[in-house]
């Protein structure tokens, strides 16, 4: 696998992740609706804790993140890593939180995040 490809598959997981941070913290902006004394308190609380080096590692999500690769067969497989995707044998396709993020074009990885 080449560094093009490795930076591709990384910028592919940075945006995922934006948008399920995105997601989350709508979600527990919703929550916290009308309990806030000043504008924007609770965003602000929550930015206190949004550093990605200061994380609990003994935590794990309710959902799994979405990561998987279809074949020219419509079969599917779930993968733990991207690696793991990107090198499945015979994976036309690799899916990250349901968007399409890579295709094989030529027996080449062609990212298509944005333009399928």
């Amino acid at each position: 696998m080449d560094d093009e490809l490795k930076a591709l598959a990384l910028l592919a997981i940075k945006n995922a992740f934006w948008h399920n941070f995105s997601a989350l913290v709508n979600q527990y902006e919703a929550a916290g609706a009308g309990l806030e004394t000043t504008p924007d308190q609770l965003l602000y609380s929550l930015g206190d804790l949004t550093s990605v080096f200061g994380v609990d590692r003994s935590v794990e999500a309710d959902t799994p993140i979405s990561l998987w690769t279809g074949k020219a067969d419509s079969s599917t497989t779930v993968h733990q890593t991207m690696v793991e995707a990107l090198e499945h044998k015979g994976a036309i396709s690799l899916y990250l939180g349901g968007k399409m993020v890579f295709e094989k074009v030529a027996k080449q990885w062609q990212y298509v995040e944005g333009r399928k």
